[in-house]
């Protein structure tokens, strides 16, 4: 979800109640509705012709949480994204992963499949500056608050760099 616990209710919904726009929102916004094709079910795309798309914009991440109820020893991607992703190393598309998360999610691999990774965070109810960042209308300013763990071992911060994917401040700036 957007937006974590505490938002909607303690432990945040699932759903599109919230006031305001989503990155599929903020995608069709900055692209035309004409130029998008939502798919919900992977499956979908894996049967279509992959010759009428530029790019594909995964978006994945977790559900909401707030306190014990998020407590999770290995947080990361689930498996059936993880499928899913490997799965898009077979076509020739351009392809963006944005991962919606409280924290830095394990990527297993992910990573070697993707041409760009943007942790997007929680971004609430403005998933139109997620596209506006996106799509060039603004610049990526983002780094990282924490370091982005590779495996079990970089989820206790503080360790060697080596366990890390990605170093504290790890960003993109484009000036």
């Amino acid at each position: 979800g957007q937006s974590g616990g505490w938002t909607t209710t303690w432990q945040g919904v699932m759903t599109n109640e919230n006031r305001g726009h989503t990155i599929l929102d903020g995608i069709k916004a900055m692209t035309g509705e004409d130029n998008v094709e939502y798919m919900k079910v992977k499956k979908h795309f894996m049967d279509a012709d992959k010759s009428k798309y530029d790019v594909v914009i995964f978006i994945t991440g977790e559900v909401p949480y707030a306190e014990g109820d998020g407590d999770n020893p290995r947080p990361s991607l689930s498996k059936s994204d993880l499928d899913y992703i490997s799965h898009l190393n077979e076509f020739d598309i351009k392809t963006l992963l944005l991962v919606v998360s409280g924290r830095p999610l394990l990527l297993d691999g992910a990573e070697e499949s993707m041409d760009a990774i943007v942790a997007t965070w929680q971004p609430g109810t403005e998933g139109l500056g997620v596209a506006d960042v996106l799509f060039g209308k603004l610049p990526f300013t983002g780094k990282l608050p924490i370091a982005w763990p590779k495996d079990e071992n970089g989820l206790i911060q503080g360790q060697a760099d080596e366990i890390y994917q990605y170093p504290f401040a790890y960003g993109l700036t484009i000036e």
